[in-house]
């Protein structure tokens, strides 16, 4: 799950399942006219799995996402939707005050760099996840 500040919107891929629809869809233009439009993309709450910072497996729950399935094998978080609900997210490598991270409710999820994009690893849960792993809301 790679950090977007350009996304308006988490873009949930293949790292993702979905919890619920919405019942609503949108068209989505990408940033240059040449790359057209995608039509109905559903918006749904998804889920993806993570490690916190001691190693343990924690279910990061994401509203309001575009869903694309696996049409994308990674996800695009939009750090400005999750900061809107309450997340913090530490994704400047030269902040000498934080580390790379996403906290929310007391647990921290550390992130990496890899280059200039910034990440977290990331993939899909499965059913006894979704039922034992403890949930993190961003």
């Amino acid at each position: 799950m790679e950090c977007d500040s350009h996304a308006d919107t988490t873009c949930a891929g293949g790292n993702c399942v979905v919890l619920a629809y919405t019942n609503q869809v949108v068209d989505v233009f990408g940033f240059h006219d040449s790359l057209g439009t995608m039509k109905a993309v559903p918006i749904a709450t998804v889920a993806t799995v993570a490690s916190d910072g001691t190693g343990k497996e924690v279910i990061l729950v994401i509203h309001e996402a575009l869903y694309f399935g696996d049409k994308m094998r990674h996800t695009l978080l939009s750090v400005n939707q999750a900061r809107s609900y309450g997340t913090e997210v530490w994704d400047n490598p030269c902040d000498p005050h934080h580390d790379l991270s996403i906290a929310a409710d007391g647990t921290k999820v550390g992130m990496h760099m890899e280059g200039i994009v910034t990440y977290v690893d990331t993939r899909a849960p499965t059913n006894e996840e979704l039922k034992s792993l403890p949930h993190l809301e961003l």
